[in-house]
């Protein structure tokens, strides 16, 4: 159920395909969260945050905050789930239902956006997520809309999307493709070793994650070596050294490299970066 509790329309300055993913990892989350039955309510009102984001700089007090929360009844959270929600890799989920990077990304992508997340939980009662988005003071005319950041310059390259996480695999989906990429996705390494000898020289860009179960993101970069698939490799991981290690000849021979959690202009950055990277050396 959603409701719209303020009467007058709130105006921010965001990035869309961020507001996207958080809001698709939030309903995810309660889904999960209630189960088979269960309510959610999603919120618009205008609210203030317990402890507002400090200002970016001179002439950036909002003026005032719009509140988008997410309600759902389900299993709730105890006080000790709540203090670690934020930490990456901690999970409610069951073992192999979850990463733990969801809700450090929303809590990352809602503080590029200026704003700030509160969660309030009860063990059995259900869990609340509020997000506070700063209102501006005038709609944005249609040039200011136009001009975002040089990390947000997309392509038309096809790029194989390699996530078992299937909350990480849709985000990158979705931000990849409204800039113009063609998107392909497998959930292991085999499944991508398979995509990439079945549309051979289709494919300009592999981003894996490093663990994956029944091949990791290191096999499958050397097995498309060895097959001859000269196909530039980016990584994508928590930053955990024992994983790092694991790659570290392969980064040091060329592959990119994208520390979770990731915001959306830090993947169109990395995206961006290794692909221009291999068009210099191909010219």
């Amino acid at each position: 159920m959603c409701q719209n509790v303020q009467d007058d329309a709130l105006v921010v300055n965001v990035d869309r395909g961020a507001v996207e993913q958080i809001l698709l990892n939030l309903a995810t989350n309660a889904r999960d969260a209630i189960g088979e039955n269960g309510t959610i309510v999603v919120e618009v009102s205008e609210a203030a945050p317990a402890d507002p984001p400090t200002p970016s700089g001179e002439g950036t007090e909002p003026h005032g905050f719009a509140c988008v929360s997410f309600r759902d009844d389900g299993a709730g959270m105890d006080p000790t789930m709540l203090s670690r929600i934020f930490e990456p890799f901690f999970t409610t989920k069951d073992p192999g239902a979850g990463t733990g990077l969801g809700m450090p990304m929303i809590h990352g992508l809602m503080q590029a956006q200026g704003g700030t997340v509160e969660v309030e939980s009860t063990r059995g009662v259900g869990t609340t997520v509020r997000l506070y988005f700063p209102i501006v003071g005038d709609i944005p005319n249609e040039d200011a809309l136009l001009e975002e950041p040089i990390e947000n310059v997309g392509g038309d390259e096809t790029i194989l999307i390699v996530e078992d996480e299937p909350a990480v695999q849709r985000s990158a989906i979705r931000v990849l493709e409204r800039r113009g990429y063609s998107v392909l996705c497998a959930r292991n390494g085999q499944e991508a070793l398979q995509l990439v000898i079945e549309r051979a020289g289709d494919i300009d860009l592999v981003i894996t994650d490093v663990v994956m179960p029944r091949m990791r993101g290191g096999q499958l970069a050397r097995a498309l070596a060895e097959r001859g698939a000269e196909i530039p490799i980016l990584f994508s991981s928590g930053y955990v050294a024992s994983e790092i290690a694991e790659i570290g000849d392969l980064l040091d021979a060329g592959a990119g490299f994208l520390k979770k959690p990731w915001s959306v202009n830090e993947l169109l950055a990395a995206v961006r970066r290794v692909l221009d990277r291999r068009a210099r050396h191909s010219a």
